[in-house]
């Protein structure tokens, strides 16, 4: 029998003893070592705790039948990249999209503008466009470029952290990071205030 595995063990160890074993335990430390960042990254785009827990188990839910057939250094982005893709889907059928309007998508800026406080209903209508053009334009990343951006930007992922999961040099990760960057600006530049440079 083999030894059990003790708590902090790496994501090959956890999953090889799930996917193997059928070690339960091992599956619960796994999911509790994504638990922060990834419920972070949903609870910023649902309304409320439940509906984020739920897009939490439904990632897993989906995650987990695929595993076998996933490198293990990428699980991190697998995680984050199908919770993406459950908001979007969740927002569509919502009509209505999971990002919230952002102030800007400069080198250092990308982050949740604040509510608008007595908003007319044109203001409503605006932002819901924005909303929508900026799920849209993230949906047209490559997956590559779409998976820098979210790591880094949602779930606040140093990039040399982002790098050795990708299992790329830093550079690479530097240029994906800036090409997803270039093309979110131009794809919501009809939304930019006036006088503010692209």
């Amino acid at each position: 029998m083999a030894p059990p595995l003790q708590p902090g063990g790496d994501d090959a160890t956890l999953l090889e003893a799930y996917r193997e074993r059928g070690d339960c335990a091992a599956l619960e430390r796994l999911v509790e070592k994504y638990r922060a960042p990834l419920f972070s990254f949903i609870f910023r785009y649902v309304r409320g705790v439940h509906e984020a827990e739920d897009c939490f188990q439904e990632t897993w839910a989906r995650v987990l039948p695929r595993l076998s057939r996933k490198r293990t250094d990428r699980l991190p982005s697998y995680l984050f990249t199908t919770a993406h893709h459950l908001l979007v889907d969740a927002a569509r059928r919502a009509r209505r999209s999971p990002f919230a309007a952002r102030k800007g998508l400069g080198n250092d800026a990308y982050t949740t503008s604040e509510p608008v406080e007595h908003a007319t209903p044109a203001d409503a209508a605006a932002e819901a466009d924005f909303r929508r053009a900026l799920a849209a334009a993230l949906d047209t990343l490559p997956e590559a470029q779409r998976t820098v951006f979210l790591l880094r930007m949602e779930a606040d992922v140093p990039f040399e952290e982002i790098a050795r999961r990708e299992g790329c040099p830093l550079g690479t990760v530097l240029s994906r990071m800036h090409y997803a960057v270039t093309r979110l600006r131009k794809a919501l530049a009809p939304f930019r205030p006036k006088g503010v440079p692209p």
